[in-house]
């Protein structure tokens, strides 16, 4: 269920007021708070430092209803993992879950890049996790890329690239083309002259018919 316009405006209070972090944390609480529990109650584990960082990405991004959504997957995953009657699920299920509705992490960056190589040194250390796949983006130029090895020593890998420049560029070109017309180069072509250039046109066509068959025999 999509957030209302007053759930948007109150996320949007809680990250001015806490940062991104700070108002993922938050939500998770108010979440917990239902079952008259917090993350005080719980213990620290990776399910909680993994979705707060998700959540912060997110939020940092204005997606909302993405945020909400891992927000509930957290701190369901923490009652999980304590044993809450009802909350456990069968591990295999729980990750194919967790598979397929995780979406691949998009990182905006204000300076533009300069080409692909530049970009690829430019992977923001949260990412760099072996087979993570992600996007970077300038606005402009896109790409898509998965990280291969640890954290200091792996390199980022580019699967797909897009350019918007050039995608508008080519159009261009492509419009341009569209109302192409030879008159206006060669000016119009008469019916006299046309007439004239289909029978050009043959007797090229008889000659390498003829050359043809001499080299046949």
């Amino acid at each position: 269920m999509a957030l209302t316009e007053k759930g948007i405006n109150a996320i949007r209070n809680y990250v001015k007021e806490l940062g991104a972090r700070g108002a993922g944390l938050k939500i998770i609480n108010i979440l917990l708070g239902k079952m008259g529990l917090s993350t005080d109650m719980l213990p620290d584990t990776a399910e909680l430092m993994n979705g707060l960082d998700e959540i912060e990405d997110l939020l940092g991004s204005g997606q909302y209803d993405e945020a909400l959504t891992v927000a509930k997957e957290t701190g369901r995953n923490m009652l999980e993992d304590e044993g809450f009657p009802g909350m456990r699920e069968n591990k295999e299920i729980k990750e194919n879950k967790k598979i397929k509705t995780k979406k691949m992490k998009k990182v905006t960056f204000k300076k533009e890049f300069a080409n692909l190589n530049e970009a690829l040194t430019k992977v923001p250390a949260q990412l760099r996790e072996d087979k993570n796949t992600f996007e970077m983006t300038d606005g402009n130029k896109t790409y898509q890329m998965r990280w291969e090895g640890t954290l200091e020593e792996g390199k980022a890998v580019a699967l797909q690239a897009e350019d918007k420049s050039l995608m508008n560029e080519d159009m261009q070109k492509m419009k341009h083309l569209w109302g192409y017309k030879s008159e206006n180069t060669l000016g119009k072509v008469t019916a006299e002259k046309r007439v004239d250039e289909n029978q050009t046109f043959k007797t090229l066509m008889g000659k390498v018919t003829n050359d043809s068959e001499k080299k046949k025999d």
